[in-house]
């Protein structure tokens, strides 16, 4: 019977398409109820066989019940992603300058889909790849980056292998005297190109940084400007 809930759960978070009703989150609290039954169950087993099935259990539908309250959130701030461009990540604004003309509106999108992601992912090396990372914000800097051009129409390659190395063997090379919204930035950290980003104007990129998840970040200053490479990709 559990595994029925599992795999009926699984076909909702992975077919969502439409605004999540009422109706769902009241399932979302029945499967809560389920997963506190099954804690209480673990706890209270005296059987090792018994014991080890229950934990199972419950780590799978704890990722479950995660992933699906992340979709509820997800779902609720969809038209704040679509004009996000207030103050965000640790009351920095978003630097976006919706006036320039010279960045297609493609290119300003692929920088400010990912403002939904700031204080709300976890950096995991190799994350992103899947679609239960994905809802749950999971991501290293290249899968991030795939997520984001994929948000735009823009695929970069195969998902489950994009690495820095695939990202800078697309589209052509700029300048930094062209540089603009929208352009792939590569950093030299635990390799050459171990690092990629999504520049956001001003001096600034979006990525999935290891230290704080999908952030800002300055590359004119500091850390970054001392790892930038000089590695710019335009993919549009």
């Amino acid at each position: 019977m559990l595994f029925r809930k599992l795999l009926f759960l699984f076909s909702i978070i992975f077919f969502i398409s439409q605004p999540l009703k009422a109706d769902l989150i009241d399932d979302l609290q029945q499967h809560k109820e389920d997963l506190q039954a099954i804690e209480k169950a673990v706890q209270e087993s005296t059987k090792r066989e018994e014991t080890i099935k229950l934990a199972q259990d419950e780590a799978r539908l704890a990722k479950i019940v995660t992933a699906y309250e992340n979709a509820i959130a997800f779902d609720r701030e969809e038209t704040e992603t679509k004009t996000a461009t207030r103050n965000i990540n640790s009351n920095q604004t978003l630097f976006i300058d919706l006036q320039d003309m010279n960045a297609s509106d493609k290119q300003k999108k692929v920088v400010s889909v990912g403002t939904k992601w700031i204080n709300n992912s976890k950096y995991v090396f190799g994350g992103g790849r899947n679609q239960l990372d994905v809802m749950t914000g999971r991501f290293d800097c290249s899968s991030f980056v795939y997520w984001a051009f994929d948000q735009v129409g823009i695929t970069l390659g195969n998902m489950t292998s994009v690495t820095t190395d695939t990202l800078k063997s697309m589209g052509s090379g700029v300048t930094m005297d062209n540089i603009q919204i929208g352009d792939l930035v590569f950093f030299n950290t635990y390799k050459i190109d171990g690092h990629v980003g999504i520049y956001a104007g001003n001096g600034r990129f979006i990525g999935a940084q290891s230290s704080t998840g999908v952030s800002y970040a300055d590359m004119t200053s500091g850390y970054w400007k001392e790892k930038f490479n000089g590695r710019i990709i335009r993919v549009f």
